[in-house]
């Protein structure tokens, strides 16, 4: 099994990056159907505010 993180810190990271970051609904979406088609099952997106 192999496993991936990826996060920011709201307060240290510039607002130009956190856009680049950011996921509506629809991208979300996508973005899982992007990773089924590549053999990716299950992942998650944890997004807070």
């Amino acid at each position: 099994m192999k496993f991936c993180m990826m996060g920011t810190r709201y307060k240290e990271t510039p607002v130009s990056l956190r856009e680049k970051v950011s996921f509506t609904n629809s991208q979300k979406i996508e973005f899982m159907n992007r990773l089924n088609k590549e053999g990716i099952s299950q992942a998650v997106v944890l997004s807070t505010t």
